[in-house]
């Protein structure tokens, strides 16, 4: 009697397999979606949950068919990740290694530049979304260059003294996070800028300009707000936000995503829609912001910066 019951519980686990079906959205290299497979850069499928697992396969692929990425998500029609997930440049050589826990870095995390060599080794010590970037999340244990020079032990100890395009940057990493003396330059603008850190912690910095101007601060990064903060926000939004009647009446609903730049004044600029499900919803979406009050503009070592800003407003129709 058992192993006939055991039979039609693995006959129902396989027709409910069977039954749910594989989802698959296009996307450009700039992660807007699109509805055409043949203008799209990638190709994101999301596959059924294997029996005795709890979430949804992900795959993306390149145009000619190279592995764009692979893991695991918690949501059939998004990503959301779960567990382990990596990509790959289109070369097909690793770009990426990390561990998500409920869609955020959790544990060890590679990345990778685009000839192979290693970029960096990270622990996440703290749950970390992608909007995230709080060095004290996570502990440093390796930095490398694209020649394949290391600059730390492995564990998170050594003399930094790293340069991209835009800066050099020089200092003690003790234990996988930054402490004393930090120097930085900015390649661009020719400013440099002295930090203090303790275990990781930014304590302090002064700067100096190109033009000689000098400085200190308290604050190294802070992201743009609306002033008045995330209630007055999602107020102002509940005040001003008005359903397209022909969305209404058509029953469409869902997330616009927004991508625009918050200027050093506060202003509001450059709106480009990542994702609606309709044109109307987003350009209601774009009035209303456009609409908004200047911002809290971001901070940057002790300057209002020009900030690139990404933002999700839901539209929902009420059963």
């Amino acid at each position: 009697m058992k192993n006939v019951m055991m039979l039609l519980l693995m006959l129902i686990a396989c027709i409910t397999y069977a039954q749910e079906k594989q989802n698959t959205f296009y996307f450009k290299k700039n992660g807007k979606q699109v509805q055409e497979k043949d203008s799209a850069d990638y190709i994101r499928t999301i596959s059924p949950s294997d029996p005795g697992e709890t979430h949804y396969k992900l795959v993306e692929h390149y145009k000619d068919g190279t592995i764009k990425t692979t893991g695991r998500t918690s949501s059939p029609k998004g990503v959301k990740y779960e567990g382990e997930v990596i990509t790959f440049f289109d070369n097909g050589k690793r770009e990426s290694f990390k561990t998500y826990v409920d869609n955020k870095l959790m544990g060890y995390a590679y990345e990778y530049f685009n000839n192979g060599e290693l970029k960096y080794h990270r622990l996440y010590v703290v749950p970390t979304a992608k909007s995230d970037s709080l060095e004290t999340n996570y502990q440093v244990l390796q930095v490398g260059d694209s020649t394949g020079r290391k600059f730390l032990d492995g564990k998170g100890n050594g003399f930094l003294e790293y340069k991209n395009n835009s800066l050099v940057e020089k200092g003690v990493y003790k234990n996988g996070f930054k402490d004393g003396l930090w120097k930085v330059e900015n390649l661009k603008t020719n400013a440099t800028y002295e930090e203090i850190y303790a275990n990781g912690v930014f304590k302090s910095g002064t700067y100096k300009l190109a033009n000689g101007e000098t400085g200190s601060y308290t604050i190294q990064k802070q992201l743009p707000a609306f002033k008045g903060g995330s209630n007055a926000f999602w107020g102002f939004l509940s005040d001003n936000l008005k359903y397209p009647s022909e969305d209404r009446n058509a029953r469409i609903q869902g997330r616009v995503l927004l991508k625009f730049v918050v200027e050093e004044d506060g202003s509001l600029t450059n709106f480009k829609v990542i994702q609606t499900p309709s044109e109307s919803l987003a350009e209601e979406a774009i009035r209303v912001l456009q609409k908004s009050q200047k911002w809290e503009p971001g901070i940057e070592r002790g300057k209002p910066v020009k900030v690139n800003f990404t933002m999700p407003i839901l539209f929902q129709l009420s059963k």
